[in-house]
């Protein structure tokens, strides 16, 4: 799963990037780094007391500082996840459009998609995780504001794809679909197509080699009869 996962020899076997890797490599471990500072933020947040009215002073000092620690671990990481990932699909896909490999509605498409993705998903887990102190402080519901702190980026994130997916079959019951021309007339992508070109470009070459060696050994023939002769 680490080192020989069937992305890497896909990612190995890719004309365009014959490298051996897998994205989800560190995809997973930053994942299990977030879960693991996720956890050391439900202790400051289902620890944190609320403040003493007796004194006053260093019980708001102590809430405060739980709370900056919470929000550090919990909060921040997921937006930055966000964010980076956003920056990140945005580098991908402007590097497939400049070298043709996607076309200028698909481009868009999942550029729009990653967007929203970024700024619904993202932005709806950061709002929860953000609410969780003011829901112990109301509800004393530490057990479900702890598992909230845990899976809410992944819910959220699910909940949109899930959203997508309604919007894509609902525009296709009533206004045909979405049109976005992922395969061209032909049938093949253009990724496909630069690949069907190169093998027709190497295949020209070969029979421009098989030519040549054909008449290299016409020509040695007749000088071996004339010598012959």
């Amino acid at each position: 799963m680490i080192c020989r996962n069937c992305e890497h020899a896909a990612f190995a076997f890719n004309p365009n990037r014959p490298t051996w890797v897998s994205p989800q490599v560190p995809y997973l471990f930053w994942n299990l780094f977030r879960y693991a500072m996720n956890c050391v933020g439900i202790y400051f947040l289902v620890n944190n007391e609320l403040p003493d009215r007796t004194d006053l002073l260093s019980s708001v000092t102590r809430y405060n500082l739980f709370l900056i620690g919470y929000h550090t671990l919990v909060t921040v990481p997921v937006a930055l996840q966000s964010v980076i990932g956003l920056m990140r699909s945005v580098m991908a896909l402007t590097k497939k459009r400049e070298r043709d490999l996607v076309t200028k509605e698909i481009f868009f498409h999942l550029l729009y998609k990653e967007f929203f993705r970024s700024v619904l998903a993202g932005g709806l887990a950061c709002v929860c995780l953000g609410l969780l102190p003011r829901m112990i402080w109301d509800t004393q519901q530490k057990k479900l504001a702890g598992a909230l702190c845990l899976v809410a980026y992944s819910l959220s994130n699910s909940l949109y794809s899930f959203s997508c997916f309604a919007a894509v079959r609902m525009l296709k019951l009533t206004a045909g679909g979405v049109v976005v021309p992922i395969y061209g007339s032909s049938g093949s992508s253009p990724a496909s197509a630069e690949m069907k070109r190169g093998r027709q470009a190497v295949a020209r070459g070969s029979g421009k080699a098989k030519i040549r060696s054909s008449s290299a050994k016409g020509r040695s023939r007749s000088r071996s009869k004339s010598k012959g002769r």
